[in-house]
């Protein structure tokens, strides 16, 4: 589940392919502003463009709703989110590594570090509140926690004083008090989907590299890779079935 920080860089890896956005609604409000704001597209153009995209991905969309997403999203009163980076420093990694009791924590900490960071930096604010979705935290940060055990755990968040809670119909939000921004710079992340990515390189060491076949950050290993997992699964048949071919020729 993406948290998208950049509107126009996310609008790129939906048209390329590097994202499968599974909301087409969101898909094509995105999709229009960047063909506005980025592309300079009037409104035939948009949703001939639209219309290639409702068809390539097998949808259905009636002409009044792409009319008014056309409509909503190509005024001067449109926010475009264009975040290009957050900084996580040394002092915020270091309190995350000692208040996580358990690797899991550490990385759900973390997780909600850069979560806080990008929304603070959106706008998405409300006294230094921010909504967390829970379900994209999970997600985002690769760990699972069972709804009574994430209670838990924030329960002891809280109690450690890292954290702060809203009440009321602020009871989703959360105020992060291990933000330490003038501390010295750790690592600058400009990939909003690969946050667990960050963390296993921050923790293991590696190069970051970006896929050769889908753009996707991963964390490698060795000086060869290329690719992500998935892609060399593919590759790896391609070869084969290639490889194959060629010999039946021979």
């Amino acid at each position: 589940m993406a948290l998208i920080g950049n509107e126009m860089e996310y609008a790129k890896k939906i048209l390329t392919g590097a994202v499968k956005e599974k909301n087409l609604f969101k898909a094509l409000v995105i999709l229009t502003k960047y063909y506005y704001f980025e592309l300079g597209m009037n409104e035939k153009e948009i949703e001939k463009n639209l219309r290639f995209y409702i068809k390539a991905m097998d949808g259905i969309v009636d002409d009044e709703v792409i009319e008014n997403i056309i409509k909503s999203n190509t005024s001067s009163k449109t926010n475009v989110n264009k975040l290009d980076h957050i900084i996580i420093t040394i002092q915020e990694w270091q309190t995350i590594q000692e208040m996580g009791r358990t690797e899991r924590e550490r990385k759900l900490l973390f997780t909600l570090l850069c979560m806080y960071k990008v929304k603070i930096g959106l706008g998405y604010s409300d006294n230094g509140l921010v909504k967390i979705e829970y379900t994209q935290l999970n997600s985002l940060a690769h760990v699972v926690f069972k709804s009574t055990e994430r209670i838990d755990v924030f329960r002891y968040f809280i109690e450690c004083g890292i954290i702060e809670m809203g009440m009321g119909q602020l009871a989703s939000r959360v105020k992060l008090h291990y933000v330490f921004p003038d501390s010295k710079q750790l690592i600058k992340i400009t990939d909003f989907e690969a946050f667990n990515v960050y963390y296993d390189y921050l923790k293991k060491g590696g190069r970051l590299i970006r896929c050769k076949e889908c753009g996707k950050l991963v964390l490698a290993n060795n000086n060869r890779a290329k690719y992500c997992k998935d892609c060399q699964k593919q590759k790896q048949k391609q070869w084969e079935k290639e490889s194959k071919e060629r010999a039946k020729i021979d």
